[in-house]
């Protein structure tokens, strides 16, 4: 079977548009995490204020202080499920990516107006 000759528009647009779903899903990822972390920093401090209950179980509020934090921690136990769950999801997708562009400059990445365009666009993310 014979190769489709590819012009050498196609080839920047392809590998432009690989290069922006990159750039896309690396935003992604990273935006995902900082809601992964922020999350954890949230249930670090209901830690704290049930620490801090734990300490007055004498108090008339203990058990319903209790009941309002396990609650808290459901919630919070779901949103972080939630964030990881679409980290993995996008690293999967960065993975596939990879292997994509990583096919296409095997085969077209000599040419100098692929080269060009990938240095330029890769020169602050590796």
């Amino acid at each position: 079977m014979r190769k489709e000759k590819i012009t050498l528009n196609k080839l920047k647009e392809t590998i432009v548009k690989l290069l922006d779903e990159r750039e896309f899903l690396l935003s992604q990822v990273e935006i995902s995490e900082k809601a992964v972390m922020f999350w954890e920093e949230q249930m670090e401090v209901l830690f704290k204020k049930i620490d801090e209950n734990n300490g007055a179980n004498w108090h008339p509020d203990f058990n319903e202080k209790n009941e309002e934090y396990r609650k808290q921690i459901k919630c919070l136990m779901k949103r972080g499920e939630l964030e990881i769950a679409t980290v993995e999801s996008l690293e999967a997708k960065c993975d596939e990516l990879h292997q994509t562009i990583t096919d296409f400059l095997e085969e077209y990445g000599n040419r100098p107006e692929v080269k060009k365009i990938t240095k330029a666009r890769l020169k602050d993310r590796i």
